[in-house]
């Protein structure tokens, strides 16, 4: 695992990833730490209220957390954090967003961090690429339900109303 080392500041948000693999993001209200392995799999390791002092994560540190949704291969990966500052939307407030990115050679695990000065959480999202040890769907092509657009009530079910008043 090749680690390259960055640090991010906004307003008073900031994020690290060290060389020797962990990451840590931090606002004025939450700070949370994750160790990436090998595999480039994020552990969870701290879930801290800056104002209150209460670490919230006391659990089990051995198994990765978020989890990628498959199995990936075990390969060396190259892990890299970037950042895009500012607003998504218009109605939204300026934030950090990070991604993550463990690229190997056959698979890629990317994660995307957000966060928000005054918010109290991180918005965490992981994909890595779909498996394929999963059998696919049985039946014939075609056999796919298709979207109308129209909705109806079970079919077994009665559906009355009954005006108020």
């Amino acid at each position: 695992m090749t680690i390259t080392p960055s640090e991010w500041k906004f307003e008073k948000i900031s994020a690290a990833l060290t060389a020797d693999g962990l990451l840590t993001i931090t606002n004025r209200h939450v700070e949370r730490k994750w160790r990436i392995n090998e595999a480039g799999s994020l552990t969870a390791l701290s879930l801290r209220d800056r104002k209150s002092r209460v670490e919230w994560l006391t659990g089990d540190e051995s198994a990765p957390s978020p989890t990628p949704p498959s199995s990936l291969p075990d390969e060396p990966r190259e892990i890299t954090l970037t950042a895009v500052i500012g607003r998504a939307y218009v109605i939204e407030a300026p934030a950090m967003t990070l991604t993550l990115t463990a690229a190997g050679a056959e698979a890629t695990i990317s994660y995307q961090f957000k966060i928000f000065d005054r918010s109290s959480g991180i918005i965490v999202r992981v994909t890595a690429p779909a498996s394929t040890d999963i059998p696919a769907a049985a039946g014939e092509p075609g056999d796919e339900p298709v979207a109308t657009g129209v909705e109806t009530a079970d079919r077994g079910a009665a559906v009355s109303q009954t005006p108020a008043g």
